[in-house]
């Protein structure tokens, strides 16, 4: 008794025994394959979508056998599990979290996976002002891993594209032979041909082939809104 009572004892250790998380208390009670099957085509009789969430399977099989053969209403799935339960879902407004399992539901045929998943799907509506579908959630969950394992990758692999509108054909001057700069792309000489001034005065070959083939300024242009040399804004 003593060494129970000399044992130091966290918060975080009793909270899951108070509040236990319904990620933790899941059922993991088997399904016959008929029971499976018939959950699945209600499932998709009813929203369309294949559903893959065993515990929502598990409470459409006993609904079955406790209403003589009637399957839940959609009110009486949502009563189920479009609520707060959970500690972590308390930091959100209420009706965003039950839109979110609705959502989770009806769309991804599931329940949230964990608490995280929770966060991503919240911040991902506050950032796009819609759920995701999901190839949205899985493309946005890769991209912040791999912003936090290497964020210079992820921000050249993941660049806003912004074309310059003022950029034309009317800032190309005529060969030069007193020119002396270089093109700020290649570095090559363009006192001999035809070549674009900017009004930073940077200056680049007008033709793709003289310069760095489909790397020239027209191409830059058609992604970047400023000046490749010194980043002055178009």
């Amino acid at each position: 008794m003593s060494s129970i009572r000399n044992q130091r004892v966290s918060i975080f250790d009793i909270l899951p025994i108070v509040f236990p998380s319904p990620f933790l208390l899941r059922s993991s009670v088997k399904l016959d394959e008929m029971d499976i099957q018939l959950s699945k085509w209600w499932f998709k009789t009813l929203c369309g979508k294949d559903l893959i969430d065993h515990q929502i399977m598990l409470f459409i099989s006993n609904y079955y056998k406790q209403h003589d053969k009637n399957f839940p209403t959609r009110e009486e799935l949502e009563k189920t599990f479009c609520v707060v339960d959970c500690l972590c879902e308390y930091a959100y407004p209420e009706d965003k979290v039950v839109n979110m399992k609705k959502h989770m539901i009806y769309n991804f045929g599931r329940l949230f996976k964990n608490c995280r998943e929770v966060e991503i799907v919240y911040e991902y509506e506050l950032l796009n002002k819609k759920y995701p579908t999901k190839e949205e959630l899985q493309t946005y969950i890769s991209n912040m891993q791999q912003f936090q394992q290497d964020p210079e990758t992820y921000f050249n692999n993941d660049k806003v594209s912004r074309p310059a509108l003022s950029f034309s054909k009317e800032m190309i001057k005529q060969p030069n032979e007193e020119i002396t700069e270089n093109c700020s792309i290649c570095f090559e000489q363009i006192k001999l041909s035809p070549y674009y001034e900017l009004p930073c005065k940077h200056k680049f070959h007008s033709e793709e082939k003289e310069c760095l083939e489909n790397s020239g300024i027209t191409t830059w242009f058609q992604k970047n809104n400023f000046c490749p040399n010194c980043k002055h804004q178009l």
